[in-house]
C-alpha cells in the first residue's frame, strides 16, 4: 500500500524544509516541491502558510543577493555568532559561584573560549606571526663590511 504523501510533512529535515522555503520564496510553485519531497503539494502549501514570515525573509535575502548556502541560517551573521557566544559567556558566569574551585576548571576554559571567538568575530586579536630564523639585507653596490 502506498504511503499517503500528505502524512510525511512532519518527516521533511531541517534542511528540507529550508530549501522548500528558499524554492518558495523564489517562486517555485507548491505543485512542483510537493512532488520533489516527497509530499502532497496541499501540505507545501499548508507549511508555506504557517511558515509565510520566514519565507518572506528569505525572499528580501535573496532580492539582497545573499547566497543561497547561507540564507536563512543564523548563524552566517557576525551579530548573531558574537551574540551567542555572549549568551554561553553569560550563563558560565551565572554557573560560576563567587570563588572558583577546581570542579569550576572546564567552564573557565569554555568561557575563555568564547571570549577569545568573539574576539576574533570582532577583528580584535592582533595576529602575531613568528617567522624565525635569520634575516640578512644585501643592498648592491655597498659593501657592507666596509661600512663599519
Amino acid at each position: 500500500m502506498a504511503e499517503n504523501p500528505e502524512l510525511k510533512t512532519w518527516r521533511l529535515s531541517a534542511h528540507e524544509k529550508r530549501n522548500i522555503f528558499i524554492e518558495l520564496a523564489k517562486g517555485v510553485s507548491s505543485t512542483i516541491l510537493g512532488p520533489k519531497y516527497g509530499v502532497a503539494p496541499s501540505s507545501v502549501r499548508s507549511l508555506a502558510m504557517d511558515h509565510r514570515a520566514e519565507i518572506a525573509a528569505y525572499r528580501e535575502q535573496i532580492t539582497a543577493g545573499i547566497e543561497d548556502q547561507v540564507i536563512g541560517l543564523w548563524v552566517a551573521d557576525k551579530a548573531n555568532r558574537v551574540t551567542q557566544l555572549q549568551q554561553v559567556i553569560e550563563q558560565v558566569n551565572d554557573a560560576l559561584p563567587g570563588g572558583v574551585t577546581n570542579d569550576d576548571t572546564v567552564l573557565l576554559k569554555v568561557k575563555m573560549s568564547a571570549l577569545r571567538q568573539a574576539a576574533e568575530e570582532l577583528g580584535q586579536l592582533v595576529h602575531r606571526v613568528d617567522a624565525g630564523g635569520k634575516v640578512s639585507y644585501t643592498i648592491d653596490g655597498v659593501d657592507m663590511e666596509g661600512l663599519t
